[in-house]
């Protein structure tokens, strides 16, 4: 049925409802002017681009209490909240949801979100929710939504998000001028694995090498950028808590043929493109030693890889920041970043837990009244 479908609505509008994923029952290319709904996996995917269009990010896994249905646009718009003007407004938790396919962000949460507000403010946009945190909490409170996640801030009076509104402009510069200094390294070293016949991919700090047979299976080769000492490490882990490391990137490649299929051929024709990447970004000074008092720097230049937390902890960081530059979403806040002389504040302890923390760092300063810019 779905073979004489696609043979004749190649073109035309179709959404293909099923339990399984495609792969599980179809070996063809997907159809890129379809759009593909699934389940089954236990793993929310939402991909859109001009390859295919899965919808398959309302998985509510076997035991779960809130279940609803979703909808979808058959054809995102670019910004949902285009029409808003710049303040703070009370939205739906529909409107936020759709905001993320828009921009498409994978968000999925069983919360009771009571009250979801907007920041909006030259088409940059953070996001906030008063809930509970779990059925069993007795009180709301306030918190940044990052996704389908949450994160406490300093205090649960709505007037906070005038501080937040205030603030954002220079916020998300700070932090571009930030990532400008990382970026271009990790995008050079993507552009170099997709040379060679690999994915690409980038999150957090993270590339992956090996591309899945299938968009809802995962890379098991990688490397690691580390913005704190500019040095990369690949390696091939098949969990986030166990890993295999190797001497250079061309090691991976020849001990794990299996996944990374011709790519060792492709790597030795294009050595010298590597060693140019190799000259111009990792033997270069770090990040830190860039920006005097990198806003990145930790306790110690060198992460181990045997210490996954840590590792997981500093992409879950850039990844957050990297919504920021890529969505124009701010889903991490620390007061620092709002000095232009930020790099001073600190570098006294060089540690990145300067900016990771659970408990959002608000100076209090220059807070109005939230009526002033809520809508």
């Amino acid at each position: 049925v779905y073979m004489k479908i696609y043979n004749s609505l190649y073109y035309s509008k179709i959404i293909v409802l099923t339990h399984t994923q495609k792969p599980d029952w179809n070996d063809t290319p997907y159809n890129p002017n379809w759009i593909y709904v699934s389940g089954h996996t236990h793993r929310n995917i939402y991909k859109w681009d001009d390859e295919c269009k899965i919808i398959a990010d309302n998985q509510v896994g076997y035991h779960n209490t809130k279940i609803g249905f979703k909808s979808f646009w058959l054809e995102p718009p670019e910004d949902v909240f285009i029409n808003f003007i710049d303040g703070i407004h009370k939205i739906t938790e529909g409107q936020y949801m759709e905001f993320n396919h828009s921009k498409g962000i994978i968000s999925y949460s069983n919360r009771e979100m009571i009250d979801i507000y907007m920041i909006k403010k030259n088409k940059k946009y953070m996001f906030f929710a008063y809930c509970l945190p779990q059925e069993r909490s007795k009180c709301k409170h306030l918190y940044m939504l990052c996704g389908g996640q949450i994160r406490r801030i300093s205090s649960d009076d709505p007037s906070i998000l005038s501080f937040y509104y205030s603030n954002l402009d220079k916020y998300v510069n700070n932090v571009n001028s930030l990532m400008s200094l990382y970026i271009p390294r990790l995008n050079a070293l993507s552009q170099f694995v997709k040379l060679i016949g690999g994915s690409g991919n980038i999150h957090g700090c993270i590339i992956d090498i090996d591309i899945p047979e299938t968009f809802f299976e995962f890379s098991r080769c990688h490397l690691y950028l580390n913005p704190l000492n500019n040095t990369y490490t690949a390696y091939y882990a098949d969990s986030k808590s166990s890993r295999l490391v190797y001497a250079d990137l061309r090691t991976l490649l020849v001990e794990q043929k299996e996944y990374c299929k011709n790519m060792i051929e492709s790597f030795d024709k294009n050595i010298a493109k590597y060693a140019e990447i190799s000259a111009n970004f990792f033997s270069s000074n770090s990040l830190s030693e860039i920006d005097d008092n990198f806003i990145l720097a930790a306790q110690s230049c060198n992460v181990p890889l045997d210490n996954c937390l840590e590792m997981y902890r500093i992409s879950g960081i850039i990844k957050s920041l990297q919504y920021c530059v890529d969505n124009d979403v701010v889903r991490i806040w620390n007061d620092n970043l709002l000095n232009f002389d930020f790099t001073n504040c600190v570098g006294k302890d060089r540690r990145i837990e300067a900016i990771n923390n659970n408990q959002e760092i608000v100076t209090g300063n220059n807070i109005k009244n939230y009526e002033d810019h809520f809508d």
